[in-house]
């Protein structure tokens, strides 16, 4: 299925094609390099919650 991605973002001239990937999931990151793609810097993701969402 990457490799239809890949595929279908190279027919359609595009520049770049991102994702973003936890850390945790290392297999994934792996993969991704694999076919292709670099590590170009690391991410954070920050948040700060006040109250419990209902849904």
């Amino acid at each position: 299925m990457l490799n239809k991605i890949i595929e279908i973002a190279d027919e359609k001239g595009l520049i770049a094609l991102d994702t973003l990937v936890t850390e945790s999931r290392q297999d994934v990151i792996d993969l991704y390099i694999e076919s292709g793609f670099k590590e170009n810097r690391k991410e954070v993701y920050l948040r700060k919650d006040f109250r419990a969402r209902i849904f």
